[in-house]
């Protein structure tokens, strides 16, 4: 990549999370309110994704009620997702040209301003069973719940703690934002444990020693929230799935490293 178009990138999402992002998030609450009203997945659009986000669609149209995120999309590719599924209601998140907001930032607005349990479907993750989106409904004293299947965790080996992927899970909202508002903690990648959670997560063998990504040395997207529910005594529940029920494209064209990674 151009390293000026990288950099303009970076600086596009600091703006648009900085500058854009209060506005956008309550413009987002009033979107949630009228059409946020059940169990519900929301999708996330990126740019150049929809070769692969139309078969998504197409698989689980019709079984579960879905919201789409436009993050960043150019107006060609934002009308033609409206015609893959006109059903749906779609929130445009307000980006600076050429930029789009990194995925941990717009799970803290979904966290923010949903006011109940919703799920998560990457754009490049294939439901043949959607039966499946319906067993991922959380209860109260779930934090999360995430299909248990390979390719859809990452084992930390020191600690032996599973982490689910976001490419397809259920977030239990108002948990989450209370764990985040208790820790003072965003969904966003992390290089440093805060210090009041280096107590408790080292407890659970994890912290600036052990990374859940190790060796990579950070908190990647949801880690550090996962953790501090699963600290403060929340749970994260796994839901079996059949082989070949779920396949997430991006796993499968890296099938070594997800074997060596996720304990496949």
């Amino acid at each position: 990549m151009n390293r000026a178009v990288a950099a303009w990138r970076r600086v596009g999402r600091w703006v648009g999370r900085r500058w854009l992002g209060p506005a956008t998030a309550r413009r987002f609450a009033r979107f949630a309110t009228r059409h946020v009203v059940g169990w519900q997945f929301f999708v996330i659009a990126v740019p150049r994704s929809l070769g692969l986000l139309e078969p998504c669609l197409k698989l689980v149209r019709g079984h579960v009620p879905l919201v789409l995120v436009v993050n960043g999309l150019p107006a060609g590719e934002e009308e033609a997702l409206a015609g893959l599924l006109p059903e749906a209601p779609r929130f445009r998140l307000s980006t600076m040209p050429g930029s789009w907001w990194e995925h941990g930032a717009v799970l803290d607005l979904l966290t923010d301003g949903v006011e109940r349990p919703f799920g998560l479907l990457d754009h490049d993750c294939y439901v043949m069973d959607p039966l499946i989106l319906e067993r991922l409904e959380p209860g109260e004293r779930d934090l999360l719940v995430a299909p248990d299947a390979a390719g859809f965790f990452r084992r930390n080996q020191a600690s032996g703690l599973r982490f689910p992927r976001t490419h397809c899970l259920s977030l239990n909202a108002p948990r989450l934002r209370e764990v985040r508002r208790r820790h003072g903690i965003s969904c966003r990648k992390a290089t440093k444990t805060p210090p009041g959670l280096r107590g408790p997560l080292a407890a659970l063998g994890l912290g600036d020693h052990n990374f859940p990504p190790h060796p990579m040395p950070f908190w990647d997207t949801l880690q550090l929230v996962m953790a501090a529910g699963l600290a403060d005594g929340l749970a994260w529940r796994w839901v079996p799935v059949e082989d070949g029920a779920l396949v997430h494209f991006g796993a499968a064209t890296r099938q070594k490293n997800a074997a060596r990674l996720d304990g496949a």
